[in-house]
């Protein structure tokens, strides 16, 4: 029987990768300019900021 992952560790793998990051990010500031929706907006940047190694190491890293 195969191993499924966690939708967490392939979701913040996937958010690893800086273009995958990106269009992530860019779709939710257009959802964001439609729905007005900050707590959604500021999940996804979350999202990325967590997978891309946290917020102490986020900046450090180039895009």
């Amino acid at each position: 029987m195969r191993k499924l992952r966690a939708f967490e560790e392939f979701h913040s793998q996937e958010l690893n990768d800086p273009v995958k990051a990106k269009a992530y990010i860019d779709v939710a500031l257009e959802e964001y300019q439609r729905d007005n929706d900050d707590e959604a907006l500021l999940l996804a940047l979350r999202d990325v900021v967590e997978a891309q190694g946290g917020w102490a190491n986020w900046p450090r890293k180039p895009v």
